[in-house]
C-alpha cells in the first residue's frame, strides 16, 4: 500500500474522510481506557488536519484548532492540538512524527 500525508482544513476534507478519521480515533481511544466521545471529536473540527492515508484509509490523524486565551488583558490566538492518534497496526513507522511535524509548523507560524 502507498501512504500519503494529506493536510487540509476541515472545510476542505470530504465528509467520508472525516467520518473515517473519527472512526480511527474512536478505535484507538477505545483501546486506551479513555474512550473518545462525540464531544471530543467535535473539538477536532474547524482547523487544520494532518492525515496519513494508507490505501486511501486514515491510519494517523491530528488537528490544530484555534483557541483564544486571555493573558494580562490581551487576547492571544493559540493553536490547540486535538485528536492525535495512530492505528495500532501502523505504529513505529514515523506516522506520529509526520503528523506532529505538520501540526507544530502550523502552531509556530499561524498562532501567537
Amino acid at each position: 500500500m502507498v501512504t500519503r500525508l494529506v493536510v487540509a482544513h476541515t472545510a476542505d476534507l470530504e465528509p467520508a474522510l472525516l467520518a473515517a478519521c473519527e472512526q480511527l480515533l474512536l478505535a484507538v481511544f477505545a483501546d486506551s481506557g479513555d474512550p473518545l466521545d462525540e464531544h471530543d471529536w467535535e473539538h477536532c473540527l474547524g482547523g487544520v488536519h494532518a492525515v496519513v492515508l494508507d490505501g486511501g484509509l486514515p491510519v494517523a490523524h491530528g488537528s490544530v484548532v484555534q483557541r483564544r486565551l486571555i493573558h494580562g488583558g490581551r487576547a492571544l490566538r493559540c493553536g490547540y492540538v486535538e485528536g492525535v492518534a495512530v492505528a495500532a497496526s501502523h505504529r513505529g513507522q514515523g506516522h506520529f512524527g509526520a503528523v506532529m511535524g505538520v501540526l507544530e509548523r502550523v502552531v509556530r507560524t499561524a498562532y501567537d
